[in-house]
């Protein structure tokens, strides 16, 4: 391995088989995986430690809270019919829209559990979960010799993933394993970045918002035909993964955090309605004594830097926040299905 310079002889982070027989067959010694990583990532990386686990640890650990997903086919029918129905106000249509997909996210999550819970990333490990019972559920003959020690002594966050999924993800999709394994991890450091305070999980919305923009930190680390096969890979994925090529494409067009934010109002005024509840917002926030997201977003923030301001200081709660962030949650869906 020493000899070959596409490998290296150690690795720049700590990462612990906590018994997955399949862990073997994950190579992170990889060039590759550390080259395409940019500073913040790999900030994040080299500060967070990596949890090999099988599937029956997965499923332990992974927060049901997350165990729901959006069958994009019935996303998409729901959206076209949606586009179609002219009488009812746009502001109902999303409620009502919501509400319907709200009742079919946990009988399609079984379907779509082995290309989700496939990593995960846990910011309290130590506060959330017995820790003797997941290390039970791993086999020691496949445990390395520190793992138990680490996970027992475990008080940052943490990113664990399943390399009997990513195996699996890699043969049903014919994607080499290497790629799938960079792009789930990627996908995990991405919601590491993204860690600023409550994630709304809860919310569809806030479900929609998150994973297509960890989708779109991930994507953006590829290039040519791996980026390609990356997104045949993605496109397994629930509707709320899917928003990513959009984001992607409009940084791309857009490159410069002002421009942005003029091409998401351009389009179908996306943040708000119209000028008036702008200001009116706007005004709201500053009496409070608030840094309003939208005005940092305005002169240098990008869309990420955005959402990771709106969680931090929970604005979503705010009705009127909270409407916006739904609308740019439907545009995700309608541009990406």
């Amino acid at each position: 391995m020493a000899g070959n310079n596409k490998f290296l002889t150690q690795l720049p982070i700590n990462i612990y088989n906590l018994g997955s027989k399949a862990g073997s067959m994950l190579n992170f010694f990889r060039k590759e995986l550390w080259e395409r990583m940019n500073a913040p990532m790999g900030a994040k990386a080299v500060s967070i430690p990596v949890f090999l686990v099988n599937e029956a640890q997965m499923d332990t650990i992974y927060p049901p809270e997350r165990r729901r997903a959006l069958d994009p086919k019935k996303v998409r029918a729901r959206l076209n019919e949606w586009r179609e129905d002219e009488r009812i106000k746009d502001e109902e249509k999303d409620k009502d829209l919501f509400k319907e997909l709200e009742k079919t996210e946990e009988e399609t999550w079984q379907h779509y559990k082995e290309v989700v819970a496939v990593g995960v990333y846990i910011k309290n490990f130590s506060h959330t979960y017995d820790v003797t019972n997941i290390i039970g559920l791993g086999k020691t003959e496949y445990r390395s010799d520190d793992a138990k020690s680490a996970l027992q002594n475990l008080e940052s966050p943490a990113i664990f993933l399943c390399p009997e999924r990513i195996i699996n993800w890699a043969w049903k999709e014919n994607i080499p394993v290497e790629l799938v394994l960079d792009k789930v991890y990627y996908h995990e450091l991405g919601h590491a970045i993204m860690d600023s305070g409550i994630t709304p999980y809860d919310k569809i919305w806030g479900r929609i918002i998150e994973e297509s923009l960890a989708n779109s930190i991930a994507y953006d680390r590829f290039e040519s035909y791996e980026a390609r096969l990356i997104q045949r890979l993605i496109k397994s994925q629930p509707a709320e993964y899917q928003g990513y090529a959009w984001l992607s494409e409009a940084f791309d067009r857009f490159p410069f955090p002002l421009h942005r934010f003029f091409f998401y109002v351009y389009l179908e005024e996306l943040f708000y309605d119209d000028l008036k509840e702008f200001i009116y917002t706007l005004k709201k926030y500053i009496k409070l004594g608030l840094p309003f997201p939208l005005v940092s977003f305005l002169l240098e923030k990008s869309i990420v830097e955005f959402w990771v301001e709106c969680k931090s200081l929970q604005v979503y709660q705010d009705k009127k926040m909270e409407r916006m962030l739904k609308k740019f949650a439907l545009n995700l869906l309608k541009r990406s299905l």
